[in-house]
């Protein structure tokens, strides 16, 4: 293919990887153009340029693996500190739970002062949040107060309420909460009032009543 026209396909490879790409990375994707054209087109004709030090290649600092455009971030591979997706991440994951307040106080800031992203990253991810909130996060009663949890773990959500069997919208009754675990239960709405009455003492209560009340209906006849 040496001497042929080059196609938009290929134009548009080297704008996406000539000034960040390892050269080995950017000849696999262009396996039938020489490293000479490679660089000739990219200099002459779309006006590119890459450091000389874009020419080595990488390893991540923190695990060792070579680095090509696939694994890493194009800012990670300009910078001097060169490290891999995986290992990025995995510093951002500790950075973040070590500073928690520091990273929720920027968090919600930014959402602030950007509403209509946050309403686009809503509408893109209704289900995962949906999913999410009914799997990891939990309404209830603390100290008289009602406060919400976030980040524990429920039992698996089943197709239909473990008491009755009732198809449809099912509430998690919990009773136990140990660290980010919680014991409870599917159940439905009518079931989730009955349990709740029942835990309250109402099922004593009326037991109670009902004998009170045959008692009284026995006299009456007698």
């Amino acid at each position: 293919m040496v001497g042929l026209p080059w196609t938009e396909e290929e134009k548009q490879i080297l704008l996406d990887m000539y000034d960040h790409a390892p050269i080995k990375e950017i000849q696999r994707r262009l396996p039938n153009r020489t490293y000479e054209a490679i660089t000739s087109f990219a200099r002459k004709r779309l006006n590119l340029s890459r450091s000389r030090w874009l020419y080595r290649t990488k390893y991540c600092l923190v695990c060792g693996i070579e680095l090509t455009s696939e694994n890493t971030y194009v800012s990670s591979f300009k910078s001097a500190y060169h490290i891999c997706k995986k290992c990025h991440q995995r510093k951002g994951k500790k950075w973040a739970d070590a500073n928690r307040e520091k990273t929720r106080t920027f968090v919600q800031n930014w959402w602030k002062k950007n509403p209509y992203y946050r309403k686009e990253y809503m509408r893109k991810n209704a289900g995962k949040i949906r999913e999410y909130s009914r799997n990891h996060t939990l309404t209830t009663t603390v100290n008289g107060k009602q406060v919400r949890l976030c980040g524990i773990t429920k039992r698996p959500r089943p197709l239909a309420c473990e008491l009755c069997g009732h198809l449809g919208f099912l509430t998690y009754h919990h009773w136990k909460i140990e660290g980010t675990d919680v014991y409870g239960i599917w159940i439905c709405r009518r079931c989730h009032a009955f349990v709740e009455r029942y835990e309250k003492g109402f099922a004593d209560k009326y037991f109670k009543l009902k004998e009170q009340v045959n008692k009284e209906l026995v006299k009456v006849v007698i």
